[in-house]
């Protein structure tokens, strides 16, 4: 009996260690080895008492162990979740700036040139008024250079510029000025003498627009009296 006794002690100490739970032959082994060691000593109740004690312990241990690893498990999950939601998050927003500068990208193209095109015609316009004014001003310069003669550049003018309405010309009557017969009168020969108005009769006349009565005018025209009637 001592042999088996002692046989059950040590069954008790070294259990398999491939899993916890036993086959029926180990389980009659335990029954067997508890019921020796229930009719041994009280050092083999204490060690019994010790190794079920250690056992449920184990156990318990076991589980807490296992819940764990299911918690972990459960939070690797939501956290790989919420990282494929981070990720499709910053795609999307990837994507929606992409379009947004597409969009911006195209409304400056189409801004730069609008702005292209009204410089051109900008500079166009320049060019025409400067044109404009040059031949306005030889056309200005044929015609003073044709009165000194006898008022010939009278009609290059009108077909040149035609009437020449400044941007603002002050009101007053029409006033006719006799600039013919200052050039045409000879060296010599005051303002106002007879002789003078007997040799240089009138041929042109500015007249300075003014109020007729109906409307305002704000011309300035140069009249040849041997055309009119």
């Amino acid at each position: 009996s001592r042999s088996k006794s002692v046989h059950a002690h040590w069954w008790l100490l070294t259990p398999p260690s491939s899993c916890w739970a036993m086959s029926g032959e180990e389980e009659e082994a335990a029954a067997a080895g508890r019921a020796v060691a229930a009719a041994g000593s009280e050092p083999a109740d204490a060690l019994l008492g010790a190794k079920l004690a250690a056992r449920t312990h184990l156990t318990a241990l076991r589980a807490h162990i296992n819940a764990g690893i299911e918690a972990l498990e459960r939070a690797e999950s939501a956290v790989f979740a919420a990282a494929e939601r981070v990720r499709e998050d910053r795609r999307a927003l990837a994507d929606e700036r992409s379009a947004g500068l597409g969009a911006l990208a195209a409304e400056r193209a189409g801004l730069e040139a609008e702005i292209s095109r009204q410089r051109e015609e900008l500079a166009r316009e320049w060019a025409r008024l400067r044109e404009e004014r040059e031949t306005t001003a030889a056309a200005v310069a044929a015609a003073a250079a044709g009165g000194t003669g006898g008022c010939g550049g009278v009609a290059e003018l009108r077909e040149g510029i035609g009437a020449v309405e400044p941007a603002e010309a002050p009101r007053i009557r029409p006033l006719v000025a006799r600039t013919a017969e200052v050039i045409a009168a000879p060296a010599g020969v005051a303002a106002g003498s007879p002789s003078r108005r007997a040799t240089a009769p009138p041929h042109c006349a500015i007249v300075l627009g003014g109020f007729d009565g109906a409307t305002d005018h704000a011309t300035t025209e140069l009249l040849d009296f041997s055309t009119m009637e």
